[in-house]
C-alpha cells in the first residue's frame, strides 16, 4: 500500500495553479511552512509528481546546519544538476557568484520548465537565502517554480525567511480536519469512527497519526486481547501520540516549558496548566491518566503500568 495523501485541497490547488503559471513563463515562489510532522515534505512530493506529469524537470535540494556544508548549499548541488557546475578555480566575487547562479537557472528554464524544491530552508545560510530571493525577483519571466519548506518553530534565519516570503506565496500547514483524519484511517484500514477522538488526541498532526498506525497495525484485532476494551485506533494513540521516531513509539518528546507535564504523567498526580499530548490521548481513549505510567527504572521501586 502506498502512503496515503489526504486533505490539503486548498494548498494543492494553489500549487497546481503555480505550476501552470510557471509553464506559461510566469515564475512563482511558494513557501510551505508548519510545525514538525505537519506533512510539508509529503506536500512537496505531491507537487513534484504533478510537475513531472506536466513535463517539468524537478531538482531537489536540502539545507543542512553544520556538518561542514559548503557555502551557499544547496545551490552548488542544484547548479551541478543543471549541467553547469561552478568553476572553483576562478572564484567570482560574492555578488557575482550569486548572479551566476541566477543566470544558470534562468538559462536552464529556456529549454524546459523547472521545479526547484528546497527543503529545510530554516537551516540555510544567509547567502543561500539571498540567492533564492534574487532568483525570485530576477527570474520573473522564466518557466520556473521555486518551492521551499521551513519549520515554523525554528527561529534561525527568521529575518531572511521573512524577506524571501514577501516575494511569493506562503502556505502555513495546520492539523488535518476530522474529515481528513477519517479519510486517513480508512486508507490504512482502520475505522473512521475514531476520527473525532484521534483528531483531538493528535491535533491532526500527520506524523502522530503515522506513529499511531505503526504502534497498532491495521491488522490488529478490534479490541485488545489482554482485556483492555479500547478500539484499536484509540489504543494506538495512547501508545504512539507525540512519539519521537528516533526513540520508539512510546517516547513522548518534551521541550522547554513542559516540566509540569513530565511530573504529572506517570506520577499519579494531576497535571496542572497545559494539557499534554498524553492527557489528550487518555481523554480520547477513555483511559485514566494514572494508567499511563513510565516503566520502573532498573533497580528502582517504580510502579508497573495498570493491568500488568
Amino acid at each position: 500500500m502506498g502512503r496515503p495523501f489526504v486533505g490539503r485541497r486548498a494548498e494543492t490547488r494553489l500549487l497546481r495553479e503555480s505550476l501552470a503559471a510557471a509553464d506559461n513563463g510566469e515564475s512563482r515562489l511558494v513557501m510551505v511552512t508548519g510545525e514538525p510532522g505537519m506533512g510539508k515534505t509529503r506536500l512537496l512530493e505531491e507537487c513534484a509528481l504533478s510537475a513531472e506529469n506536466a513535463g517539468f524537470v524537478v531538482h531537489w535540494g536540502r539545507c543542512w546546519a553544520g556538518g561542514d556544508a559548503p557555502a551557499l548549499w544547496p545551490w552548488p548541488k542544484v547548479i551541478a544538476e543543471l549541467g553547469q557546475p561552478e568553476n572553483s578555480a576562478d572564484p567570482l566575487p560574492r555578488f557575482g557568484r550569486f548572479l551566476g547562479i541566477v543566470e544558470a537557472v534562468r538559462a536552464a528554464c529556456v529549454e524546459r520548465p523547472r521545479l526547484l524544491v528546497l527543503e529545510d530552508l530554516h537551516q540555510a545560510d544567509p547567502d543561500a537565502l539571498m540567492v533564492a530571493r534574487m532568483l525570485a525577483v530576477e527570474a520573473a519571466r522564466s518557466r520556473l517554480l521555486l518551492l521551499a519548506s521551513w519549520r515554523s518553530t525554528e527561529a534561525r534565519s527568521a529575518a531572511g525567511l521573512a524577506e524571501l516570503a514577501r516575494e511569493g506565496a506562503t502556505l502555513a500547514l495546520k492539523g488535518l480536519s476530522v474529515q481528513d483524519v477519517g479519510g486517513y484511517l480508512t486508507a490504512v484500514g482502520l475505522s473512521a469512527a475514531d476520527a473525532p477522538r484521534l483528531r483531538t488526541a493528535t491535533g491532526g498532526n500527520p506524523l502522530f497519526l503515522k506513529e499511531m498506525r505503526r504502534a497498532r497495525p491495521a491488522a490488529a484485532a478490534a479490541h485488545d486481547p489482554a482485556g483492555d476494551h479500547r478500539p484499536a485506533a484509540a489504543a494506538g494513540v495512547v501508545d504512539g501520540v507525540g512519539a519521537d521516531p528516533g526513540r520508539g513509539a512510546g517516547h513522548r518528546k518534551y521541550g522547554r516549558g513542559d516540566r509540569r507535564d513530565r511530573r504529572g504523567v506517570g506520577s499519579g498526580r494531576p497535571v496542572r496548566g497545559r494539557r499534554s499530548g498524553a492527557c489528550r490521548a487518555c481523554r480520547a481513549s477513555g483511559r485514566r491518566p494514572a494508567a499511563v505510567r513510565p516503566r520502573p527504572r532498573p533497580g528502582g521501586a517504580g510502579e508497573q503500568p495498570a493491568g500488568r
